[in-house]
């Protein structure tokens, strides 16, 4: 069951990776002013905690894929669902059963 805290965040998630990529790329923008070519350690400690911004905004996941991680097991582990294409096709055969007998009888009338 999905809570009111859980859709919450659902729609929250674009915004937190859209923060995420803006702080990576202000800290690219920072550390490439603020450092210069004689301190190479610090220049690739913070080239570094670049990267990890922006791989972690890569790897948050939009609102549709959140939904789908949602969705799609409850979807595929419910035995009710798995059953709607069996019932369809018995309810469509006797709907085609009860059409074909009444255009036979009114054929023959």
């Amino acid at each position: 069951m999905i809570t009111a805290t859980q859709i919450y965040w659902l729609t929250r998630i674009e915004n937190i990776g859209a923060i995420f990529t803006v702080m990576g790329f202000i800290l690219c923008v920072f550390s490439f002013l603020y450092f210069s070519d004689d301190e190479h350690t610090k220049s690739f400690v913070s080239l570094a905690f670049c990267f990890l911004f922006f791989v972690t905004s890569a790897f948050i996941p939009d609102t549709k894929e959140i939904a789908a991680m949602y969705i799609i097991p409850q979807m595929a582990n419910n035995k009710e669902i798995g059953k709607l294409p069996t019932n369809t096709a018995k309810l469509l055969n006797k709907k085609f059963e009860e059409w074909i007998s009444d255009s036979l009888k009114n054929g023959k009338q």
